[in-house]
């Protein structure tokens, strides 16, 4: 929120972001919510709906917005009733919105719309800054790559004939029934635990102490048998009666667990995850299935502490495969996917330098200096906040150049 004392101050705030603002991607925008009316429009606005500065200064909200996003902005009002009446939240005084906006050739973009409630002392008026961002292309591209990618992984087993259940183990453990759309529902914590164990553990001969150890490290020996066979003889019965296959077997004091025809993420993420990760034109469809198939930490839904250090390992295939996948977008241009993945990228690892700098990459590429200043600014706090250091040299080195830009 801002407080202008007259009229000068404000005229010179407005030009000391003109540069900014007439060199920017986004629409950088100033709303008198008095009169209705724009008291400023970046030229900008050609290129995010192909109408001049003084067109849009001159249309109404009818010839904006879809009416569906005409509703949203009912929304928007009340936070400016509650602005006027002193309400000072800072949800109230800026937030961030979605709507669909008309262009002069009749087609429709998804615009992102950032603002922030002003008040100018001489005239005691609301005015809102704003800032529009066409999102159309990144929606696009996530919805492809979100629900569609997701959807097929679900149906893999469908897909590939083999309907004998599902099983997601990035996030919180999920087992599907066979034929079914419905979970399984463990009879106890400790039934659904040693399946974890045992499902991390697959196809490999495991000495049934080294199991006890993990599930009741503090358990009596005189205990801890018991335990053992009767969460086992739970785990199968809950298996059998969602009519999932498994074999088990116990020699030598090891156990075998193996689940054939039965598709697990965690699978199909080992078997296309090597050392060495070649992406090229013919392999990036499988790999990008793959980002979009690691929603969560592996078990990160479960506190299982036997499970953190394949979860760090997963952590690291996935860093991994986030960093060639950006590197190869970035090296062919494709900045749309290329900031898909970065973006999620960050939200599971926002203190990553690496994705960080290609982020500020991408920003200083495509001139957004607004986008590129903000996210410095959110690093820099974050980095000092929980790191206590300074971003690196060349992410201040960026930093230098777009300043002096």
């Amino acid at each position: 929120m801002g407080t202008f004392n007259n009229k000068n101050e404000y005229l010179e705030l407005i030009e000391k972001y003109k540069i900014i603002a007439e060199n920017t991607v986004e629409c950088i925008w100033v709303f008198d919510s008095a009169k209705k009316c724009f008291k400023y429009m970046s030229p900008s606005i050609i290129n995010l709906r192909g109408v001049t500065v003084e067109e849009a200064m001159n249309q109404q909200f009818e010839d904006y917005f879809t009416p569906d996003s005409l509703k949203k902005m009912n929304e928007c009002n009340d936070r400016l009733i509650q602005f006027l009446a002193g309400d000072r939240n800072e949800n109230t005084v800026s937030s961030i919105y979605e709507f669909e906006q008309y262009c002069k050739d009749g087609t429709i973009k998804t615009i992102e719309i950032s603002y922030s409630l002003i008040i100018n002392n001489e005239t005691n008026n609301v005015d809102v800054l704003g800032v529009s961002k066409d999102i159309t292309q990144r929606k696009k591209l996530a919805i492809k790559a979100d629900p569609i990618l997701k959807n097929s992984f679900d149906n893999v087993h469908n897909l590939s004939g083999i309907n004998n259940g599902r099983i997601y183990c990035f996030g919180k453990l999920v087992v599907y029934e066979n034929n079914s759309n419905s979970t399984v529902k463990w009879r106890t914590s400790k039934s659904e635990e040693l399946f974890a164990y045992l499902l991390q553990n697959r196809e490999l001969w495991i000495p049934k102490l080294k199991i006890c150890e993990a599930l009741w490290p503090d358990c009596s020996t005189e205990k801890i048998n018991n335990r053992l066979h009767t969460s086992l003889y739970k785990m199968k019965q809950t298996l059998t009666l969602a009519n999932i296959s498994f074999n088990i077997k116990f020699a030598n004091g090891c156990y075998w667990f193996s689940l054939p025809n039965i598709y697990i993420d965690i699978a199909e993420f080992d078997s296309i995850v090597s050392s060495n990760i070649d992406i090229t034109e013919d392999s990036i469809e499988n790999y990008t299935k793959l980002f979009s198939l690691y929603k969560n930490d592996y078990l990160e839904g479960n506190d299982f502490v036997w499970s953190l250090l394949q979860r760090e390992s997963y952590a690291k295939e996935y860093s991994k495969l986030a960093k060639s996948l950006i590197s190869y977008y970035m090296k062919i241009n494709n900045y749309i996917d290329a900031e898909i993945i970065i973006q999620n990228f960050l939200e599971k690892c926002p203190l990553d330098e690496f994705a960080n700098e290609m982020c500020l990459n991408l920003y200083f590429i495509k001139k957004d200096r607004v986008a590129f200043i903000n996210h410095y600014k959110t690093i820099k706090k974050l980095f000092k906040t929980e790191l206590e250091i300074d971003p690196n040299d060349s992410i201040q080195a960026l930093y230098t150049t777009i300043l002096s830009n």
